[in-house]
């Protein structure tokens, strides 16, 4: 039975449904709200969680019943927050019932479940996207049109950095039946998804990978036994001929402000979030301007550009972001980082 604890009720924009109440659905329900679709509906297993975040963000419905929210006619599109485990189980459910989705990265714990869900999209004729927030960021926007432009050259390096002092709000991340894995799962396959969509494929991997902190503090107070690594270090060979490095770490106590990124090319190096700007340019006349030129960017809502072209590419006037196939891309990209760390070999990354 879907519930409504609010009087007031959206009556423009794209409506949508957030399924899951954790801590990523804020992003999700603050970037649709920004993008100007109406979340409608919220569905979580636990009925009280469900309560408190509709009446945080003023969405109308709640329920613990997913098939009542599916099979809702005024429902365009739907949005999965939700463990990695869920992921297949969730997105084949509601492209069954022909609703356009955005399932939380990664797709899937593994190839075939990943698989299963493009099928599903396939023979339903909808939607389904995952959801990449850093390739939305303005300053990725922008380097892309300047690596397009050709204005740094030949690109031969880059550097990349993911990095948080952990989650301790979600036990099951630190478990490998509901996780797909550890920080390269978690985290490490946004940088993944950034390179690729900045600098195209990567051919082969060389990693190694680490667990620090064997047991985990989470906000309750409780402590559980961690069984993923927490720490990665990948070399990559790109298909361009470029080389990088991708950092991965789930225990340094700073942190990111979602990814700090160097890029070397011929002509010119490029910044970001490296600093206190998002976005600076090195140019080889840089002498006279040490300190790099600054890229102006606009300063929007987080995720507001990421779920404004979901809503776009739902109703047909945007194209696709192609993310179903980086997602895809991700997981053998990952598959090859667990393996060339178990064999201490440079790996290359099956194709498609």
């Amino acid at each position: 039975m879907i519930r409504s604890d609010l009087e007031t009720a959206h009556t423009t924009g794209a409506r949508v449904a957030v399924i899951g109440a954790g801590y990523i659905s804020d992003y999700h329900i603050r970037g649709l709200q920004a993008a100007g679709a109406q979340v409608e509906y919220l569905y979580s297993r636990n009925e009280e969680t469900a309560r408190a975040k509709a009446q945080t963000f003023s969405i109308s419905h709640y329920s613990t019943d997913l098939i009542d929210i599916l099979e809702r006619s005024d429902i365009e599109g739907v949005v999965i927050a939700t463990p990695d485990h869920t992921h297949e189980e969730f997105a084949v459910a509601a492209l069954q019932h022909k609703k356009s989705v955005l399932v939380q990265k990664p797709i899937a714990r593994t190839l075939a479940e990943g698989q299963r869900m493009v099928e599903a999209a396939r023979e339903s004729g909808s939607l389904l996207c995952v959801s990449y927030m850093h390739r939305y960021f303005e300053e990725v926007d922008a380097l892309k049109q300047l690596l397009d432009g050709g204005s740094l050259g030949d690109v031969f390096y880059v550097r990349l950095k993911n990095a948080t002092p952990g989650v301790d709000w979600a036990p099951w991340q630190y478990k490998l039946d509901a996780a797909a894995g550890g920080v390269v799962m978690q985290l490490g396959v946004h940088g993944i998804d950034l390179l690729t969509e900045l600098l195209g494929p990567i051919d082969s991997v060389l990693a190694s990978t680490s667990r620090v902190t064997d047991h985990i503090r989470l906000t309750d107070g409780s402590i559980i036994e961690s069984e993923i690594e927490d720490l990665a270090i990948c070399q990559y060979r790109f298909r361009c001929g470029a080389i990088g490095t991708h950092e991965m770490m789930f225990n340094e106590v700073g942190g990111t402000d979602r990814f700090r990124m160097e890029i070397d090319g011929t002509r010119a190096s490029a910044w970001l979030r490296t600093g206190p700007h998002r976005l600076t340019i090195f140019n080889v006349t840089s002498a006279e301007n040490p300190a790099g030129e600054t890229i102006d960017l606009p300063i929007q809502p987080l995720g507001m550009r990421q779920h404004r072209h979901f809503i776009d590419m739902m109703r047909g006037t945007a194209p696709d972001d192609r993310s179903v196939m980086a997602g895809m891309y991700g997981l053998r990209v990952a598959e090859a980082i667990y393996k060339s760390a178990a064999t201490g070999s440079w790996v290359a990354v099956a194709n498609a």
